[in-house]
């Protein structure tokens, strides 16, 4: 074998090689990609409900429970103070129809979690046969000036952060279903869900009947979120 063939040889035997490993690298890549999609935290199991159309669920005893305690605390033109509390919350995220469809996919009960540091939130969803677990990480807060900011600290499907990825894909849905996001600016809907999206602090003036009352404190502990609401 002359010189030049000698390295014509070993120059494709180097293409070769570079060639194999970088499918090697695209396979381990793939099979990272796919472990962290298809992870689901320690101990997370998804809730299960019951969805019996021959008994349809009737609004939970608990928010009956804080429409009275809200209505009572209106009456006194006082500030008031109103725990959530995680217990009653997943309680009542029970009583609707799970799972729920949407796009093409399938999702369970959702579980909420309050802890100091924040509110996380806890799915499944499933598509064609395979469960994604989903947690979303949110801290709402009220700043010096009293306006209250929802924001999603992370979103993410099995241990990858698609946090940026499913505000946009949320911000359109929501323009393509939900004219009042696009023409209604000052809806309370509109600044509530901005706030989420684009981390916009609003006002959080609330209606409630022919009343409205302001959040005027707002206090994350383990297991409750405790509102102080004034009458305006």
């Amino acid at each position: 074998m002359s010189r030049t063939e000698k390295t014509k040889y070993q120059g494709k035997k180097k293409k070769k090689s570079r060639l194999v490993y970088w499918l090697i690298a695209d396979l381990l890549f793939g099979l990272v990609f796919v472990s962290l999609l298809l992870y689901k935290p320690s101990g997370y199991q998804p809730i299960a409900t019951s969805t019996d159309p021959n008994h349809p669920q009737q609004v939970h005893r608990y928010l009956t429970h804080l429409s009275s305690e809200l209505y009572n605390g209106m009456q006194t033109r006082e500030p008031f103070i109103i725990d959530l509390l995680e217990v009653g919350i997943n309680e009542s995220i029970l009583q609707a129809q799970w799972p729920m469809e949407s796009e093409g996919m399938t999702f369970a009960a959702p579980k909420v979690s309050v802890k100091p540091e924040g509110v996380t939130v806890l799915g499944t969803a499933s598509y064609e046969g395979i469960d994604l677990a989903i947690r979303i990480e949110g801290v709402p807060t009220l700043t010096q000036e009293g306006r209250l900011t929802l924001h999603i600290a992370a979103v993410r499907i099995g241990a990858l952060n698609v946090t940026l990825l499913a505000r946009m894909v949320a911000q359109k849905m929501v323009q393509a279903k939900f004219a009042w996001f696009t023409n209604e600016p000052k809806d309370i809907r509109t600044q509530i869900t901005r706030s989420f999206l684009e981390d916009r602090p609003f006002d959080p003036l609330f209606a409630w009947e022919d009343r409205q009352v302001r959040l005027t404190r707002l206090v994350l502990e383990k297991g409750r979120v405790q509102l102080t609401l004034t009458p305006d």
